[in-house]
């Protein structure tokens, strides 16, 4: 199994869940027998391909401030390092996928980013760039975004809106980021624990006459949903209905394939 991470995501001085908690659950596992594999931060190239290059600019250089800020933090001249490879571990992730079935990045803090500007914690919006960059290199191929995080996802349906071959899925306990959405994408709010689940398997089953084998999952597991989260967790949502999730989401992930 191959896990991605960057140790650079940590080098921003603007201490958050976003930039400290890949160096956390790498080094846990790394105590524990598992092999981390450092990733290629993506290019100033890449990442203008979604962002536009006013934006890219203000990352890396602080001006103007109110853009390099856009996302919440406190810009450093390390940001743009930092995003970078966190972003990297997110697409080396993805075309790892693509050839050996299943991979995972130690990443955070994508799903807000827009095209122009950062947003709710988010710089760079690794889930839009991991899709266009398989959609790009592989034309026989559809990618599907499940987005499970707490908040709505509207910075990906910002960059990803019109794109041909993909189908976004957003499962939120929190209305942050709400968007307007339409076919082949579906947005669901869920208020109660004991629907979670439900909807997250109607969901799957909804677009599975719509997929095939060779298609790509990018999974945004997002776990500020549970109920002792204060920016976004729902009462009634505990460790055991994560835990659930992630098998549910794995099995079906298996059973397309």
């Amino acid at each position: 199994m191959a896990i991605f991470y960057h140790q650079d995501t940590t080098k921003t001085t603007h201490a958050f869940d976003t930039t400290r908690k890949g160096a956390d659950i790498a080094d846990y596992l790394t105590h524990r027998g598992w092999q981390i594999q450092e990733p290629t931060p993506i290019s100033q190239r890449i990442a203008e391909r979604y962002h536009n290059a006013a934006y890219i600019k203000a990352i890396q250089r602080g001006v103007p401030i109110e853009l390099a800020e856009s996302q919440g933090f406190m810009w450093d001249e390390m940001m743009w390092r930092s995003v970078t490879a966190q972003t990297g571990a997110m697409l080396d992730a993805a075309h790892h996928a693509c050839q050996h079935g299943r991979a995972y990045a130690l990443s955070a803090g994508f799903h807000h980013a827009r095209a122009d500007s950062g947003a709710g914690f988010c710089t760079l919006n690794g889930l839009a760039i991991a899709a266009g960059e398989i959609l790009g290199s592989y034309p026989d191929r559809r990618v599907i975004i499940l987005d499970v995080d707490a908040h709505c996802g509207g910075g990906t349906m910002d960059i990803c809106d019109t794109w041909e071959r993909l189908i976004h899925l957003d499962i939120h306990t929190n209305s942050y980021d709400a968007y307007a959405v339409h076919a082949p994408h579906h947005r669901q709010s869920v208020s109660r624990a004991d629907l979670y689940i439900p909807t997250l398997q109607q969901l799957l089953a909804g677009i599975e006459a719509q997929i095939k084998p060779h298609d790509v999952l990018v999974y945004n597991a997002g776990m500020d949903i549970h109920e002792d989260c204060r920016i976004g967790g729902l009462r009634g949502i505990t460790r055991e209905i994560i835990r659930q999730r992630e098998q549910y989401v794995s099995d079906w992930a298996k059973a397309q394939s």
